[in-house]
């Protein structure tokens, strides 16, 4: 796995969980303090790269098995098992803790067909379910889309004319798609897969369409004045995707090509103990941090902590315990997982995956 990626991978979870925490503090029935949702309210910009990067990185790595249908099903087996162990962990902790404290039952779905579906990562109408089309789990509608791309992916695998198919289908949603499900295959969401496709193609040729550092310097530097722009200038809904296509979509593409060309062309890029290790953990942290902030936020509540300080504490605990919990469950929970299910055949490794 290329090392740098590897920070990327840090750095974009550890947005996500700042977004989320920053918001969970503003709200009222916690404590109400706007003035934290406001430094990372850009965090949500993490979800795009990791749809750039895991379009990158599923080309990357199976750019030679495509149009090849023998190997569609070690593709499947490696997919299933990165994706869906300890996503299933995760959900069923959460829910078993829920249906298990009587004031949070009612938070948790009783149907148990919705509850399969939420367990395949079957996209759910956000309009019916839970505002984001992900029970339980708010964060897993990012993996519907993510397993929508495998599948994607998967039609390229079998033939040239099943992947040509899944892009007519996809193109037309997108223009005519209003009702769901032809929102969800429209969806903007899906197009930062694509660029993440072509940054892969753009990196296979040796041909150097931009310099490396000069890409990775202006992508980052790009995307970090974006994210301020918006901190400090809220984007009107008429523009927001447009605003997170060029500003965080765009510049994720600058970022990661100039890291890899730099890799590629054999430069060392140091990143540290802890960031490769929150990036080899992003997965874990991803799944876990949202249960577990609201948990914190509810014990401080029942704690007596209130106004600014308790709030504060309250932020720094939560992000240090989202973090720390995240690689005890990486290292405990889902490396074990990866190695049982991975015992028989090729392991499936960390650069497999954009979480």
């Amino acid at each position: 796995m290329y090392k740098s990626l590897q920070a990327c991978r840090a750095a974009a979870a550890l947005l996500v969980v700042f977004y989320h925490l920053g918001a969970t503090i503003a709200l009222d029935k916690y404590f109400g303090i706007q003035a934290f949702a406001v430094p990372f309210r850009f965090g949500d910009s993490g979800v795009e790269f990791f749809f750039v990067l895991s379009g990158f990185i599923i080309t990357h790595v199976h750019y030679a098995d495509m149009t090849k249908p023998s190997r569609a099903l070690e593709y499947i087996r490696k997919r299933l098992v990165r994706i869906y162990p300890i996503y299933w962990f995760v959900f069923l902790a959460v829910y078993l803790s829920a249906l298990w404290v009587p004031s949070l039952r009612e938070t948790i779905p009783s149907d148990p067909l919705l509850i399969l579906k939420a367990l395949s990562l079957m996209p759910l109408d956000p309009d019916v379910v839970g505002g984001t089309g992900a029970p339980v789990i708010i964060v897993a509608w990012s993996l519907q889309y993510e397993m929508a791309f495998y599948f994607l992916v998967l039609m390229a695998i079998l033939s040239r004319s099943l992947a040509v198919a899944a892009l007519v289908v996809i193109v037309s949603a997108a223009v005519f798609g209003k009702s769901f499900p032809w929102s969800f295959i429209g969806s903007l969401h899906v197009s930062y897969f694509f660029l993440g496709v072509g940054v892969a193609l753009l990196c296979r040729s040796k041909k150097m369409l931009f310099p490396p550092v000069g890409s990775a310097a202006t992508g980052i530097i790009a995307f970090i004045a974006f994210g301020l722009y918006e901190v400090a200038f809220p984007i009107s809904e008429k523009y927001e995707n447009t605003f997170e296509f060029v500003g965080y979509g765009l510049t994720s593409c600058l970022i990661i090509y100039g890291l890899v060309k730099l890799e590629d062309g054999g430069a060392r890029i140091a990143t540290g103990f802890l960031p490769k290790t929150i990036g080899d953990a992003s997965y874990s942290i991803y799944l876990l941090h949202f249960p577990l902030i609201s948990l914190i936020c509810k014990l401080a509540i029942a704690f007596g902590l209130s106004g600014f300080y308790g709030a504060l504490i309250t932020y720094l605990f939560s992000a240090i315990s989202c973090v720390l919990s995240g690689i005890i469950l990486h290292l405990w929970v889902e490396r074990p997982m990866l190695r049982f299910f991975s015992r028989h055949s090729q392991p499936v490794s960390r650069e497999q995956t954009a979480f």
